[in-house]
């Protein structure tokens, strides 16, 4: 379907109450559009003085329509059609246009769209909710639609009779489980919206609502404050960046594991002759890992190494990677800390993670020397894709033995920017930090650095 196709549409059904001077306003008010919303307007008879000439000599509202249309870009002109099927509250119209506009665009299944009608199921509204259903459907005061949603009434009754959103129900009725994307992107922004429950609550629903998002391709943001309290808006996921991780190996312990491509063409790696002394995550990642999907992963693979598949099994096992006592004490206290507190939400601390892998050994290689970086103390696969990269720094980060080393430290900040260059968030800890007598016990150190730390990182990243 065409510009002119949908115009024929808008014109079948409006064409016949719209008097001329209503079309020469309508057409001023779309052109008086601010200049950066209309890209790159093309002048073939078009903008203000024509639409005046035109209906100086032609009273006829449709053809001033069609000499618009002809003189706009083809997106343009859709998105004409558009503000017409706006200002005349024209469903299916709305509904075509959108679908054009935004064909390109990843569609909200019908899938994600039940999974996200279930997490606001019994959740409170406020009570002019149903009002804002009637603008965003264009729902009939009384009475249904041709295409069987349910009237203005009809929904307010249904939400006065409720103890809670009856979301699946309702969502059925608006037309919301087979509207367009964009439509739905309007009813998650409007059921998120501050007025309906307090910072926290409505936060800990964003983030599980935006997990469901992301599957398809959208992400759910905040895009501004009111009155102290976050609004949120439903974007297309970021392209750039990071893509989605393809392999994790990780919690190496003794010697070097040998790492080969399995695949070239799709650049799949494999641990040569594994024997358990690396972990291999083996399933397709999303943007982000949690403690969870670890954990579930870890009752699988435990069986193939004949581990313990517990839970303790699992802390256990990364544990025993860790080389040093403050490394070990900063896993410890991490999942003391935010386990309880976060539970499913909780994102996980992978140690010993394989950024880089030279595989050769360092006197084999160019210069008798192996990258600065090839293994990370612990790295965490945030919502959004975000990756940030945590270093515990012993003495032989910077010294050799007692002295300090300025070479060392060098090729350390060095490759620290190499990181963030990429898009790494990279944060260091002094293992010392944890161990200053003058200051309590390492433990209570430790979980006082961590809260601060984990506390202020979580604000940023939105996971509470």
């Amino acid at each position: 379907m065409k510009p002119f196709e949908v115009f024929d549409a808008f014109v079948n059904s409006h064409a016949s109450s719209i008097s001329p001077e209503q079309a020469v306003q309508m057409s001023k008010d779309f052109l008086a559009r601010p200049e950066e919303e209309l890209s790159e307007f093309v002048a073939k008879g078009g903008g203000f003085s024509s639409v005046d000439r035109h209906v100086s000599w032609d009273k006829n509202a449709v053809k001033l329509f069609r000499h618009l249309l002809r003189g706009l870009p083809e997106r343009e002109a859709l998105k004409f059609c558009a503000f017409l099927a706006d200002r005349r509250q024209d469903y299916a119209l709305q509904e075509n246009v959108s679908l054009l506009l935004h064909a390109e665009e990843p569609e909200i299944t019908k899938v994600t769209r039940r999974d996200v009608a279930g997490l606001f199921e019994g959740q409170r509204v406020d009570e002019e909710f149903g009002e804002i259903l009637g603008r965003i459907f264009v729902l009939p005061k009384t009475g249904s639609t041709s295409d069987g949603r349910a009237s203005l009434a009809a929904v307010v009754d249904l939400l006065a009779g409720s103890d809670g959103l009856p979301s699946r129900t309702l969502f059925e009725k608006v037309g919301a489980f087979r509207c367009s994307t964009e439509r739905f992107r309007r009813l998650v922004v409007e059921l998120l919206a501050p007025i309906h429950r307090s910072e926290a609550e409505n936060n800990l629903l964003a983030q599980r609502v935006g997990d469901a998002l992301r599957l398809d391709g959208h992400e759910l943001v905040p895009a501004r404050f009111q009155s102290g309290r976050t609004v949120y808006e439903v974007r297309l996921a970021e392209t750039g960046g990071f893509s989605t991780a393809r392999s994790l190996i990780f919690a190496a312990t003794g010697t070097k594991p040998s790492i080969g491509i399995s695949d070239v063409l799709d650049g799949d790696l494999a641990v040569l002759g594994d024997d358990g002394r690396c972990l291999v995550y083996d399933r397709p990642l999303r943007d982000s890992l949690s403690w969870l999907e670890l954990l579930d992963w870890w009752r699988d693979a435990s069986r193939k190494l004949e581990a313990d598949p517990s839970e303790q099994g699992l802390v256990d096992r990364l544990t025993a990677s860790l080389d040093s006592p403050p490394e070990q004490l900063f896993f410890r206290t991490y999942l003391e800390i935010y386990g309880a507190r976060l539970a499913d939400r909780l994102p996980a601390l992978i140690p010993q993670v394989y950024l880089h892998y030279d595989p050769l050994m360092a006197r084999e290689l160019p210069g008798g020397k192996s990258r600065m970086r090839q293994r990370m103390d612990y790295l965490m696969l945030l919502p959004g894709r975000q990756r940030v990269v945590v270093e515990i720094d012993g003495k032989q980060h910077y010294a050799k033995g007692d002295v300090a080393d300025t070479r060392k430290y060098a090729e350390m900040v060095a490759a620290d920017r190499a990181l963030r260059l990429k898009g790494y968030e990279v944060y260091r800890f002094g293992g010392a930090e944890f161990y200053d007598a003058g200051k309590g016990e390492p433990a209570a150190n430790a979980k006082r650095i961590l809260t601060e730390f984990f506390d202020a990182l979580f604000e940023v990243h939105h996971i509470t």
